[in-house]
């Protein structure tokens, strides 16, 4: 995970340097060129290496995410080219091995709702438009199971996690990345992103503090922009 969480910083720093240098170069016909833009639709896949940060204590969880969806990107004025995105997806979450505990599998199935802020433009002389971005994800936990040789246990459920140590089903979070659209078709992209508040949160008998869990989430992402 800290790898994977190197590699998407970097990448978005490489692609920041290379749009600073550009747009200081050229930002007239840049602007220009995207500005003209009447937005675009994308439909697009994504592989979310998600990792459960718990605290005192408790190691935390590596998850293997997937995602399919469509968004929509609307020009917010005619002058400058900001857009406003927004999506829907549905993501499939997975870890087998669970809490080191090798008959137990992690399963979770999530509705989101990505909103970003872009800013579009077109690298002079190329086909490459590049959209760094940043936003919003409101996400909805439909089921989470953690499956096992001789039962299953819905967490969120209160019968099966106690009432006050269930999951949280609804969650919103924050993100920031940038994509590489080719010739207005073909994306490319990274974003890094972290819930605000905790998916999971359970009070011990005797303790005055609580056991917690906050998702974080790498997004790398292949699309079809038109």
């Amino acid at each position: 995970m800290k790898s994977i969480k190197f590699f998407a910083v970097a990448a978005l720093l490489a692609i920041s340097s290379s749009v600073h240098a550009q747009f200081t170069n050229n930002s007239s016909s840049s602007a220009t060129t995207s500005s003209s833009s009447d937005g675009w639709s994308s439909v697009w896949v994504e592989y979310n290496p998600i990792n459960i940060d718990f605290n005192q204590g408790i190691d935390d969880e590596s998850i293997s995410g997937f995602s399919l969806g469509y968004s929509k990107a609307f020009p917010i004025t005619s002058s400058t080219p900001i857009f406003l995105e927004a999506g829907l997806g549905l993501q499939y979450s997975t870890k087998s091995d669970f809490m080191d505990s090798d008959d137990v599998t992690f399963k979770m199935f999530s509705a989101k709702v990505p909103v970003n802020l872009i800013y579009d433009f077109a690298i002079p002389n190329s086909s490459i438009k590049i959209d760094p971005f940043v936003g919003l994800t409101l996400r909805y936990n439909i089921s989470g199971k953690l499956s096992g040789d001789d039962d299953d246990i819905d967490l969120f459920d209160e019968d099966d996690m106690g009432k006050d140590n269930t999951f949280k089903r609804f969650q919103a979070g924050w993100q920031i990345g940038a994509k590489a659209r080719f010739n207005g078709g073909f994306t490319i992209g990274v974003a890094y992103g972290s819930d605000f508040s905790n998916i999971w949160e359970a009070k011990a008998k005797g303790s005055s503090s609580k056991a917690k869990a906050k998702v974080n989430t790498t997004t790398l992402t292949i699309g079809y922009a038109f």
